[in-house]
């Protein structure tokens, strides 16, 4: 099974290879590196593979193991006549049905990663997943509320229709947390 989706940016090959490889703070696209990616609800064996930091093409592979599957990544950025382009390919993982689920679902996989790696280079902020207890933000999402870590706190960013607007909940409300 193989699943191949591309992103484009408007902006230099340099700044998108190095915002995605920075593993300072846990984020969508780089969770695998940072620590524990299933917030202590699963367990995965994450193994780099080869790194190519330098020239025309630059890479990064890795697998993932959980239980008896495993996935293989590759992951490629280029410089277009715009800015940069990240191919992502992913081998393995289950039936067509269960790859596509992880790949491209609302709530799950690099469909949603891309978008919040596109938020964070062109707007500096992060979208909020999971608090760092690994209690989850992500569920407001279900709701129909975009979530997004400023310097100030957790604030709502788009609000979709949905239960999160039926409830009040407009863009740029505060979350705070006990």
């Amino acid at each position: 099974m193989e699943w191949t989706q591309t992103f484009d940016f408007s902006m230099p090959v340099d700044r998108v290879w190095e915002a995605f490889n920075d593993r300072s703070t846990p984020a969508p696209w780089n969770h695998v590196f940072t620590g524990d990616p299933y917030f202590g609800r699963g367990s995965m064996t994450v193994t780099e593979g080869a790194r190519q930091d330098e020239g025309p093409e630059r890479s990064l592979t890795w697998s993932e193991t959980e239980g008896d599957d495993t996935v293989q990544m590759t992951v490629t950025c280029v410089s277009t006549a715009t800015g940069a382009r990240i191919t992502i390919t992913r081998f393995g993982f289950g039936d067509d049905s269960m790859l596509a689920n992880r790949n491209g679902g609302r709530l799950l996989g690099w469909a949603e990663s891309m978008h919040d790696f596109a938020t964070f280079l062109e707007h500096g902020v992060r979208q909020v997943r999971h608090r760092p207890a690994g209690d989850g933000f992500r569920r407001l999402g279900l709701l129909g509320a975009d979530l997004v870590e400023t310097a100030s706190g957790v604030v709502a960013g788009r609000v979709n229709d949905g239960l999160a607007r039926a409830a009040g909940m407009a863009a740029g409300d505060f979350f705070l947390t006990a």
